[in-house]
C-alpha cells in the first residue's frame, strides 16, 4: 500500500484496480485511493507516516461514533452505545489487525457515516449516503458489500420501514457510489 501511495505523490496515474484478495480477485481502485489521499494530505515519507495518517482515521472514526451517539441515539438509550464506543476504542483485537497497513484499517472511517446515513433513510439525503456509503464501503474492502447488504434487506423485507425510505435517492447514491 505504501508503494501505491509512494507512486501516487511521484504523479503516477492511480490504478483502476486495487491489491489482490485473499482468493486473488482485485479490489476495486478505491481501496488504494483512499490511501493515496492519506498520503498526499499527511505528507507521507515513510511506512511509519502512512501508519499514523490511519491512526489518525481510526481516532476519527471513534469521534465520529461519538458524535453520532450524542445527536441520533436518544438520552434513554445511550448508554450501551457509549460502553460499545469504548470496548471498541481499547479492542485489543482490531490492535492486532492494525499493525499492517490495509484497507480493514481504514473501513471504519466509512462505517460511521454509512451508520449515520442510515439511521436518517427516510430523509432524502440520508436514503443518498446510505446508498452511496454503502458502495464505497465495498469498494474500499469487498465484504464492505456483505456488511451494507445486512442493513439493505431487513429495510427492504419491513413493509412498515419499506414505504419510509427514499428508494430513489438510495439508488442514485448506490449508482453515484
Amino acid at each position: 500500500m505504501y508503494l501505491s501511495v509512494r507512486k501516487a505523490m511521484d504523479g503516477c496515474a492511480w490504478p483502476w484496480l486495487g491489491m489482490a484478495s485473499g482468493v486473488g480477485t482485485p479490489n476495486p481502485g478505491m481501496s488504494v485511493w483512499f490511501f493515496n489521499l492519506l498520503g498526499i494530505l499527511f505528507q507521507v515519507r515513510d511506512p511509519v507516516d502512512l501508519c499514523r495518517a490511519v491512526a489518525w482515521t481510526s481516532t476519527a472514526s471513534l469521534g465520529w461514533l461519538g458524535l453520532f451517539i450524542w445527536y441520533k441515539i436518544p438520552t434513554a438509550a445511550r448508554s450501551p452505545w457509549w460502553w460499545a464506543l469504548a470496548l471498541v476504542a481499547v479492542n485489543p483485537i482490531a490492535v492486532v489487525y492494525s499493525r499492517k497497513i490495509w484497507t480493514v484499517c481504514v473501513l471504519s472511517f466509512f462505517l460511521v457515516p454509512f451508520l449515520w446515513a442510515y439511521w436518517d433513510r427516510a430523509k432524502k439525503a440520508g436514503a443518498f449516503f446510505w446508498g452511496f456509503m454503502g458502495a464505497c464501503l465495498g469498494q474500499i474492502h469487498m465484504p464492505g458489500f456483505f456488511f451494507a447488504f445486512a442493513f439493505f434487506l431487513p429495510a427492504l423485507l419491513n413493509r412498515a420501514e419499506r414505504e419510509s425510505i427514499r428508494w430513489r435517492h438510495w439508488l442514485v447514491g448506490s449508482v453515484i457510489g
